[in-house]
């Protein structure tokens, strides 16, 4: 089975909810601390952006194939 490409990582500050969201655009929802966040943005090569106050994202960049 193929891996699924991870196109952006959401981290909600006060509920420690983690939305993953994929390339095809589905999304998962996990429970976890922002260094959970962290990780699995760093794993799938995701970069900080800036985001709302209360949250981290992280993306894809458009170029990368």
């Amino acid at each position: 089975m193929a891996e699924r490409g991870i196109n952006s990582i959401v981290w909600h500050h006060g509920r420690d909810r983690i939305d993953v969201i994929y390339v095809e655009g589905d999304t998962d929802r996990l429970w976890g601390s922002e260094s959970v966040a962290v990780v699995l943005a760093n794993n799938a090569g995701l970069t900080a952006v800036s985001a709302p106050e209360g949250t981290r994202r992280w993306v894809r960049d458009p170029d990368d194939p």
